[in-house]
């Protein structure tokens, strides 16, 4: 006999519980259902300078499965926590991202295309397909992957102060992951948001450099190591792992990386505790390396 819906909400949001407060966060039940399922937060002074909490909405599976609603747009800052498996014998698998980045991936799939999204702003699908696997598999959680994602750099600025620094460090180093907890504001390419998630995994275990000169050296290495390509390259590059379709499909735009993301990166760097205000910025017109486009094959224009 299968498990009824109650208790598959209940061994599911055990199951979440359990990886939060093994992530060194802790986790409140909201006294009235809005929307929001737990309230993870971090909240000692040795782990954070300001106190950081996020909402979570669980979608619990016996199997597996993927939902997107626009009602969760109003609630501001939610994470989609979908947790497979409950209840079975097979591994149990969570994944978790922002409201906008399952939207995100309903439009790649073409789910708000659909009648169902346009009439009830709703899509459910319980047979993942290989692209759907794709599309989620940057956002799919393991040991340390909760607590940058809930507290993140937020968590080590202080929100009152005139210029963004912390009133108290965080105990503890912050890595270079944790830069990429908010996505940027818009992307170059296709390609460019499931780069941003490679380099946020690579990233997750290096500490975070004093300069912002050696920080844009690491991320520049990991840039050309995952792509095959230096980031001072002028054209739009391919890379077939991020390829799931779209005219752009596959394509990383080294231009979007160069002029917004790695400065976002190291704007966010300075804004940490202990930090010079001062440290390398892209200068308009600078040359690149002589050897810059050699040994990877360009795609179209960005």
């Amino acid at each position: 006999m299968g498990l009824d819906t109650q208790v598959v909400e209940l061994l599911g949001r055990n199951r979440l519980t359990g990886e939060l407060l093994g992530d060194g966060l802790e986790v409140a039940v909201p006294a009235r259902d809005r929307g929001v399922d737990l309230i993870a937060y971090a909240d000692l002074a040795f782990q954070v300078a300001a106190f950081a909490a996020r909402p979570i909405q669980m979608k619990a599976f016996t199997a597996r499965g993927f939902s997107v609603d626009r009602k969760y747009t109003k609630i501001a800052d939610l994470l989609l926590a979908y947790v497979w498996h409950v209840g079975g014998t097979d591994t149990a698998v969570t994944y978790a991202m922002p409201h906008a980045a399952a939207v995100r991936v309903a439009e790649a799939m073409g789910w708000t295309e659909t009648a169902s999204w346009a009439d009830g702003g709703t899509y459910t699908r319980t047979s993942p397909s290989k692209k759907l696997l794709g599309l989620l598999e940057p956002h799919r959680m393991g040991p340390g992957k909760w607590f940058p994602l809930v507290a993140g750099v937020s968590a080590v600025l202080d929100p009152g102060s005139a210029d963004g620094r912390a009133a108290v460090p965080a105990a503890g180093p912050v890595t270079m992951g944790m830069l990429f907890r908010d996505e940027p504001p818009h992307w170059g390419l296709r390609g460019d948001p499931f780069l941003w998630a490679d380099l946020a995994r690579r990233l997750s275990t290096v500490t975070c450099p004093e300069s912002p000169e050696a920080a844009r050296a690491i991320i520049e290495g990991a840039f050309a190591e995952l792509t095959g390509c230096p980031v001072y390259r002028s054209d739009p590059l391919y890379v077939g792992r991020y390829n799931l379709g779209g005219m752009s499909g596959g394509h990383v735009c080294p231009e979007f990386w160069r002029d917004t993301a790695i400065p976002l990166l190291l704007h966010r760097l300075r804004a940490l505790p202990g930090r010079e205000r001062g440290g390398a910025a892209p200068v308009p017109g600078a040359e690149p390396p002589a050897d810059a486009d050699r040994g990877c094959d360009a795609g179209p224009g960005c």
